[in-house]
């Protein structure tokens, strides 16, 4: 065990130079088979050049990767795009559209739209997020195909940031201050202050010491802005906040319950 700012982290699975890591390494076999099923889907139809993998399908590979396990089923997945229309394909394969949903600076920190998918296939939903801060990547393999996943570093940034900035008015998912306590014995110090000062420092004014110590003081002392999901209460399908593009038809309520089933 490798102990780290107190806490003992288990050692990495070591990769070849000759061969980059799959990105199913490590993962338990139940778990294989589902992310697996996912990504033939995904990759079959949207080229892996168009959008990298991030959130918990990326954070699986890296936990997997360091001989430990997300607890909870693999039941969503996130992606981020340059451009939205890039999901079309999905589309045009199967993929049900749940929800397009414009996004605006002062509540989500970025602007550009949200998509939300269901694969009636694998029975997974997809969330297409714009690329809105350069994302870190690393290439991982996939069945011969080289996909992008964001980085551990990366993701822990992005989340620090995130919980930091949360608000009466942006409220974010309640399992992110874990997320960092999770991330933060695992990820390379360096790397983080640097991508720290790279993404956020100048935006946010923050010091990566300064942005954990707010955040944790805003999950002690304001619960109430770490809710289930900040997209809590939406319908299924279709909602007050949906806008239309002909090139994304947005399905049905009994579309997509059927599609979940």
């Amino acid at each position: 065990m490798i102990e780290k700012d107190g806490i003992q982290a288990p050692p990495e699975i070591h990769r070849s130079k000759a061969r980059p890591f799959q990105f199913t390494e490590g993962l338990n076999p139940g778990e294989v088979i589902q992310v697996t099923g996912f990504l033939d889907r995904l990759t079959s139809f949207m080229p892996p050049e168009d959008y990298t993998i991030v959130g918990s399908l990326a954070l699986r590979h890296h936990l997997g990767t360091r001989r430990q396990t997300l607890q909870r089923p693999f039941r969503d997945a996130d992606v981020v795009v340059d451009d939205p229309m890039a999901v079309s394909p999905l589309v045009m394969a199967g993929f049900l559209v749940m929800h397009v949903h414009p996004l605006d600076a002062d509540t989500h920190g970025h602007s550009g739209i949200f998509l939300k998918l269901v694969d009636p296939t694998t029975k997974v939903k997809l969330d297409i997020l714009p690329q809105h801060a350069k994302t870190e990547t690393t290439t991982v393999g996939f069945k011969e195909k080289p996909v992008k996943i964001s980085t551990l570093e990366d993701q822990l940034a992005t989340t620090i940031n995130e919980v930091q900035g949360a608000s009466e008015e942006r409220r974010i998912a309640h399992k992110l201050p874990e997320k960092i306590r999770m991330l933060f014995p695992l990820a390379n110090r360096e790397v983080l202050e640097n991508l720290w000062e790279q993404k956020f420092g100048e935006t946010t004014g923050l010091s990566l010491t300064e942005a954990l110590t707010i955040g944790r003081e805003q999950a002690e002392k304001n619960p109430e802005y770490f809710c289930r999901s900040p997209f809590r209460g939406q319908q299924i399908t279709d909602c007050e906040r949906c806008i239309s593009l002909p090139a994304l038809p947005i399905a049905s309520r009994e579309q997509v319950l059927s599609a979940l089933q």
